[in-house]
């Protein structure tokens, strides 16, 4: 069960022009003049913030995972500088990082809150009340003085160490040591008064600008946030001895405690917006799949009904059936009957307008004329909120209640 415990400290979003407003005026408060904001866009208000490597004790193999796929497929990496660009194209092809996904751009972030999820979750609300719903989007806003860039030493720090097996145990004179042999810090760092500066850093989590190296990190603005978040050990005596551990957790006190959220029927409303923007799944992934996808997203917003495939001999057949029983249908019965389908007494006078606008002298000897009607009749409602299964299961039915009548 999830509450809405962010709701304090939120506010709701049902339009892009109502999220820019408000999105700027954060920005432009005196005391946010100099800052960085950084925004991350999640489709489910009760998910916490962690990166992938922070999830099922996948952790316990970061090490592993930060260096087999050199050893397997070194040539896919010969490019690449340091640890922390490597690190980059791992989390760009799916494979479990320290790295989280943050945008400079806030419609990137609202496009991603706006995904849809396809399953209801049970909320505590007020008091002991429940309600079962499906989840909120939300937007998670990061601001910072500063952020480092993909070559800083804290960076390459971080992203060493993500190397290092700590199944055995590390202290921090011996990472330090690593550290240092390695390039990433001087000496300097194993004096004594440097340590609590080091066990800062490890503890600490940063917003990283990246080396755009693929256009995926261009089209959505991306930076990301390196968590260190070290445990470490120390019985406060000898800091030179003090266990390093690795440890993952939930990087929500890393974000402001404001959130905007979007309740999930303006879901699909605001990613209609940010489409006249260009923020969409085309723009933001250049990957061909993502192309072809939007292409069809978009063409199928003009979809039409579509007859369904019979083979003409039995159509003949089913046409004669239906002239026949057709003859003696009165206007009095077409009306009852279109009334009993249909509850909403406009929707209904739009069908029934449709029978008369078809009618001729002999229109039940027109073989094709009752197809024709079905398909107005399903277009009428599609037009006015049915879903295209619903629409068709009424049509279908006021013309299965007009062979009834007639048989009666």
């Amino acid at each position: 069960m999830y509450s809405n415990e962010y709701m304090n400290d939120a506010e709701s979003i049902s339009s892009v022009d109502q999220y820019i407003k408000r999105v700027n005026e954060i920005l432009e408060k005196p005391e946010n003049v100099g800052t960085k904001f950084f925004f991350r866009g999640q489709a489910a208000d009760y998910w916490d913030i962690r990166p992938s490597i922070f999830r099922e004790d996948i952790l316990s193999v970061e090490h592993e995972l930060m260096t087999e796929p050199l050893r397997i497929i070194p040539r896919e990496f010969r490019s690449l500088g340091d640890t922390f660009e490597i690190m980059e194209k791992y989390q760009h092809y799916g494979l479990s990082t320290r790295l989280l996904d943050l945008t400079s751009n806030p419609l990137v972030a609202l496009y991603f809150a706006c995904e849809l999820c396809d399953k209801e979750e049970e909320y505590q609300m007020e008091g002991f009340e429940t309600e079962k719903r499906y989840p909120n989007g939300i937007v998670y806003l990061k601001q910072v003085d500063f952020a480092l860039k993909y070559d800083d030493w804290v960076v390459k720090a971080i992203s060493y160490i993500s190397k290092v097996d700590f199944n055995g145990e590390v202290t921090l004179r011996k990472l330090i040591d690593s550290l240092e042999s390695e390039g990433v810090i001087s000496e300097e760092f194993k004096r004594e008064g440097q340590l609590e500066k080091i066990i800062s850093i490890l503890q600490d989590a940063y917003v990283v600008l990246p080396a755009i190296n693929n256009e995926r990190l261009s089209r959505q603005s991306g930076a990301f946030l390196l968590p260190a978040k070290f445990n470490i050990k120390s019985n406060g005596l000898d800091l030179n001895n003090a266990i390093i551990e690795k440890a993952e957790c939930d990087l929500r006190e890393e974000f402001d405690p404001f959130v905007f959220y979007v309740e999930h029927d303006y879901k699909e409303k605001i990613r209609k917006e940010l489409d006249k923007y260009n923020v969409n799944e085309s723009s933001m992934f250049p990957e061909l799949e993502y192309q072809l996808k939007h292409i069809q997203m978009d063409c199928e917003s003009n979809k039409k009904p579509v007859a369904r495939f019979v083979k003409y001999a039995e159509l003949i057949k089913t046409y004669e059936q239906e002239s026949e029983t057709l003859k003696d249908i009165s206007d009095e019965m077409i009306q009852d009957i279109v009334q009993r389908n249909v509850k909403d007494a406009n929707e209904a006078d739009d069908i029934i307008h449709i029978f008369e606008s078809n009618k001729e002298t002999d229109w039940y000897k027109k073989n094709s004329v009752l197809s024709k009607i079905k398909v107005l009749i399903t277009k009428s409602l599609l037009s006015d909120g049915y879903d295209k299964n619903h629409a068709e299961t009424i049509a279908r039915s006021i013309i299965n209640d007009i062979n009834t009548e007639k048989r009666g």
